[in-house]
């Protein structure tokens, strides 16, 4: 008979393993691209390509990093957790959902509002910019209270994927913002 390695071993949790190993496939699937993208695109300069690599590789390696958390707390490894451990995580799960359907209400707003495609101010319809504005203030807001969680030792799956997600999309709103296309 073989002892326990600790007095409360955690069960395997299939369903957690298998979001972690989601994530870490998304952060490939989302990352490689990009990536490749920056290697071969021949118009951009080593500065416009370093830049460019450090803006979109830290969002990447934290949701590749939250997919292998996810994955050791799914396997009962102790320390490791799915979920955030601490309010400032919940709170940032929370924003993030709230960014998540703006998103959606944008896209119904996208759908339902007729998209002018020679519009070349960003406030020329209020029908999208009010829900893509709400988006990235929240995601932004993630970010920020994930980073607060994040400091105070809450090293959950959750909290590091709400970190690298929010970071992603605060650097585009951001982008947009400074660079507007």
């Amino acid at each position: 008979m073989t002892a326990p390695t600790s007095l409360h071993p955690q069960p395997r949790r299939t369903g957690v393993v298998v979001l972690g190993l989601l994530l870490a496939a998304a952060a490939v699937l989302n990352g490689l691209p990009m990536l490749l993208a920056l290697l071969f695109d021949s118009g951009a300069t080593v500065i416009d390509r370093a830049l460019a690599l450090a803006l979109v590789l830290p969002g990447i390696t934290l949701v590749l990093l939250a997919g292998i958390t996810a994955v050791h707390a799914g396997m009962g490894r102790t320390g490791a957790h799915a979920g955030p451990t601490s309010l400032a995580g919940r709170w940032a799960s929370g924003m993030l959902g709230a960014a998540a359907i703006a998103l959606i209400a944008f896209a119904i707003a996208a759908v339902v509002s007729d998209l002018d495609p020679v519009s070349t101010d960003f406030f020329d319809n209020l029908w999208l910019a009010v829900p893509l504005l709400a988006a990235w203030v929240m995601a932004a807001a993630a970010l920020v209270t994930s980073i607060v969680a994040a400091l105070r030792r809450d090293r959950s799956a959750a909290v590091l994927a709400i970190l690298g997600i929010s970071y992603s999309v605060t650097v585009f709103g951001v982008g947009e913002a400074v660079f507007p296309h």
